[in-house]
């Protein structure tokens, strides 16, 4: 007599879809996460396994009457039963799983060339001397394709403001070497004034001292204003 378990698997060809279906959400999912958070594939597959057998344990302590330790190691060593069970039917599948991941590559890179094509035939400015798109999408680790040839012909901003920037230092250190002549004139202009006024100095000095000098000869007083008279011959005779 069969349980309400077995009435699930009476339809094969519905339960394989349905679990198709779900481990194709699954992977899709894991795959999506590992891209985006940078996941090792073998660290993943690890945490993979540990999930799976805490399901199983957390799934035996619910749908168990009397869940025990005996009951959860014996549960453990179907699951191990089911994981070897599971590992000959994969390497009974080695050799087509490797001839499909072999067949996905080269159509994955045969996809890859079509795009580089269909963009280089958009590409209006598709000129054979154009070099340094190619070494610009090989310095990005991506192709070269239309957005980096039309960078490349209609010139890179970055070596414009480059440029901008070299002649703004020139003009900078141009008036560095203005401002350095006016400050040497300056300098010059001071020194000849200095020089100027230590003339002058000297030159007063001089002066000075060609007035500090006595004169030589005395000034007339008013004893020396008339000569003195000196007597005729004779004249006190007369009288």
């Amino acid at each position: 007599m069969s349980g309400p378990q077995d009435d699930d698997f009476d339809d094969e060809d519905g339960i394989e879809e349905e679990l198709e279906r779900h481990y194709e959400a699954l992977r899709g999912f894991v795959y999506d996460y590992i891209d985006e958070n940078d996941v090792p594939d073998d660290i993943m597959a690890a945490l993979l396994n540990d999930l799976a057998l805490e399901m199983r344990k957390v799934a035996y302590v619910l749908d168990t009457e009397k869940p025990s330790v005996g009951g959860l190691k014996l549960m453990l060593d179907r699951t191990k039963s089911d994981l070897e069970s599971a590992i000959r039917r994969h390497k009974k599948e080695a050799e087509e799983f490797m001839a499909g991941m072999q067949e996905a590559m080269l159509e994955a890179k045969d996809r890859l060339e079509e795009e580089l094509e269909q963009l280089e035939a958009l590409d209006p400015d598709n000129d054979d001397d154009d070099d340094d798109a190619p070494a610009r999408g090989k310095a990005a680790g991506k192709p070269a394709g239309k957005g980096a040839k039309v960078a490349a012909a209609a010139g890179d901003p970055e070596d414009d403001d480059e440029d901008d920037d070299l002649d703004d230092e020139e003009d900078d250190s141009e008036e560095d070497e203005d401002s350095d002549d006016e400050e040497d004139t300056e300098d010059d202009d001071l020194d000849e004034d200095e020089e100027e006024d230590d003339e002058d100095a000297e030159d007063e000095e001089d002066t000075e001292d060609d007035d500090s000098e006595p004169d030589e000869t005395p000034e007339p007083g008013p004893e020396s204003d008339e000569a003195p008279k000196k007597d005729k011959p004779g004249k006190d005779k007369t009288k």
